[in-house]
């Protein structure tokens, strides 16, 4: 599962997954607010693309999305791959509809496709999570017993 990322790679995927934390929108948004979102998507966005996690392969998603009752349970099964293929999705048809970045955040998609690759991150991956999602080899979270720390 975790063969194909460089150490670098599992970084920026341990950082991405701390996104979920800082991505809330709010019913009543101040423009500060707002503008401090796009800051943040901006970012998220950056580190996605530095590492080249982009895949726009999206007809396994499209056809394995109908097996689930709820878009939930398909997520809480999905494969880092395909949740890279998700936000993939999710980013670039931002482009072409503006606002669907944060329609996706304010839905909870977005949360749970973060919160679904921080446990993949932790469950099974030998590091242990530290203040701005540095790696540290260890053993596995798992056998550890621990938890992630929030960024």
């Amino acid at each position: 599962m975790f063969g194909d990322y460089s150490k670098n790679e599992l970084g920026a995927l341990i950082k991405l997954a701390s996104y979920r934390n800082q991505f809330s929108v709010p019913e009543a948004f101040s423009s500060t607010k707002r503008e401090l979102l796009k800051e943040e998507i901006k970012m998220f966005i950056q580190i996605f693309c530095a590492q080249d996690f982009a895949n726009s392969d999206y007809s396994l998603l499209q056809k394995k999305r109908f097996q689930f009752a709820t878009i939930k349970e398909w997520i809480e099964q999905l494969t880092i791959d395909e949740i890279l293929k998700y936000l993939t999705y999710i980013i670039w048809l931002d482009k072409t509809r503006e606002g669907f970045f944060v329609k996706s955040i304010n839905d909870g998609t977005f949360e749970t496709l973060l919160a679904r690759l921080e446990l993949l991150m932790y469950t099974y991956l030998p590091v242990k999570y530290e203040t701005g999602a540095s790696v540290k080899v260890i053993s596995t979270a798992a056998e550890k017993n621990e938890k992630p720390l929030a960024k």
